[in-house]
């Protein structure tokens, strides 16, 4: 049987104060890749800068929590994603 890969499937990347430091620590335990999860606009361009900083490792997931979502912020958040796609 082949080995199984350790994923982290939900962190909120955004929220650690030593992101770096949380993702090495990590790798070194046998961490292949973790899943960045953002829930509004100000943590989308933080989660997508991560994935892009340790491509393969981090992979985001951005969007909107449904709990904090208004109307127009599903506008403002496809907005954003492409601002932080377009660097």
């Amino acid at each position: 049987m082949d080995r199984m890969k350790l994923a982290d499937a939900h962190v909120h990347l955004d929220l650690l104060s030593r992101v770096d430091q949380a993702l090495e620590e990590a790798r070194s335990t046998g961490v292949e890749m973790v899943v960045g999860v953002s829930m509004g606009l100000s943590s989308i361009c933080v989660t997508l800068e991560l994935a892009e900083r340790y491509p393969g490792f981090v992979l985001p997931a951005v969007g909107l929590h449904p709990w904090q979502i208004e109307r127009e912020d599903s506008e403002k958040a496809l907005e954003k994603v492409a601002n932080c796609l377009d660097r």
